[in-house]
Order: structure tokens, then sequence, then C-alpha cells
């Protein structure tokens, strides 16, 4: 958990922001990737991407809410020429990336390969499989290139952000709070939350967190408490 709150602490003003404006940009999302059967919980990936924005645009020439490369985007059906990008069309973008997600997960059947694999792309993570002798994040993560392990970190912490700690049940009492001051980051303890989800996740109580995720299903709330709980100290180095 430390990892999770001092990434908070450390952007809890531009998490804000996005928070403030999510509203319509999340109902596209959430849209798109309902239509292709994907996990709404995915919207996150595109607040680490570009923080919602169409402008986005990285060091190596991604662009767009999905940062999307060039090539990628072409494979994926957008127009990328001297006439048009469509990386920056928030809608077809969208539909886009729920078409590359969609590929990923058919090729590694987990979830936080495919976050992985989103941003360092499929090669580096079937190296780490075939290094780790195991398609287990857990077992193969240590393998990964440093900025890919960072991307899933940014997630679960984003997520955690947005789906615990904005929760109307928990802002006020269970927020932790933030301020700007030097030294090491400390676990804020929180309640466990009683809630079953549709993946078959509950969480009952203080070191009773059992996670069993079916039929390809993503962290949603609970989830993302127990792989926290049980990953604190890996986020934490």
């Amino acid at each position: 958990m430390r990892f999770v709150h001092a990434y908070i602490r450390e952007n809890d003003e531009s998490l804000l922001a996005v928070k403030q404006r999510s509203k319509r940009p999340f109902h596209i999302i959430e849209s798109v990737l309902q239509h292709y059967g994907l996990p709404v919980e995915l919207k996150y990936l595109a607040v680490i991407e570009s923080d919602l924005k169409t402008t986005a645009v990285s060091r190596v020439g991604a662009k767009g809410p999905w940062q999307l490369m060039a090539g990628t985007a072409h494979d994926l059906g957008l127009k990328v020429d001297s006439t048009a990008d469509e990386r920056t069309n928030f809608y077809k973008s969208t539909k886009a990336a729920a078409l590359y997600l969609r590929d990923l997960h058919n090729t590694f059947k987990d979830w936080l390969l495919v976050l992985a694999a989103y941003n360092a792309g499929p090669l580096p993570v079937f190296k780490a499989i075939r290094r780790a002798n195991s398609n287990d994040y857990r077992q193969l993560e240590r393998y990964l290139p440093a900025e890919s392990r960072q991307h899933v970190r940014r997630f679960l912490a984003t997520a955690y952000y947005f789906d615990v700690m904005m929760d109307d049940g928990m802002q006020v009492a269970q927020r932790a709070p933030i301020t700007r001051h030097p030294g090491p980051a400390k676990d804020v303890k929180m309640k466990p939350v009683p809630v079953m989800t549709t993946t078959g996740v509950a969480v009952a109580g203080p070191g009773e967190v059992t996670v069993q995720v079916n039929g390809g299903g993503f962290p949603g709330r609970a989830v993302l408490l127990g792989v926290l709980q049980r990953r604190r100290d890996g986020l934490a180095a």
C-alpha cells in the first residue's frame, strides 16, 4: 500500500483535476468497453496514459487519450496521415484501444499482463513469461521492463483512487490524508470493504481477503483491495 499512497500524494492535484472532468469521457469509454465485452475499469488506463486528454503526445510519438503509436493505430483501423490523425478523436481512438486490449487479453488471458503489454508491447511480456517459466504476474514481474512494472502499479493506484478513495461511502472517513512534506511514505490503515462482485471476489474482514477471479474477470473494488493487500511489499519496492 505504500506505493499507492505515495503515488496518490504525489499526484493528488492532477488526479482530482481528472476526476472533476471525467464524467463525459468515462461515459464514452464505458459504453465502448461494454460494447466489446471488456471491464469498465480499463477506463483508468486512459487516465494514466493521458489524463484523458486528446492532445497528449509522448516523447516517442504516441498520441491521443490512449497514447497509440502511429503504426498500431493504423493496424487498428485509424487514419493517421498528413490530412488527419484519428488518434486524437476520443471516440474512434477508444474503439481502437478497446480492440487492442481485447486482442491482448485473448493472447495473455490475464489483465495485469495485458496492462504490461499495452505499455511495452507483447514481446517483452512473452520474454518475461519464458524467463520466469510462468504466466503468473507475481512470478514474472521482475523480468518485465521497469517502465512496464511502474505502469501496472500506476494503474492499480489510479483505480484505487477512483474506485475506493473517491467512493461516496469511503472518501471522507477513509481517504488518506494528503500532505506535501519530505520523508518516506507511511501506510494508512484502511477498513476492508465487505463486497461481492460479479468476478467472484469477496473481502470479508481484517486478514480475511479472498481473491477468486472467474471467467477472466477484472479487478473491481474488492479485487483491488485484495491484490494490493497481498502485494503490498512488492508495491512498496
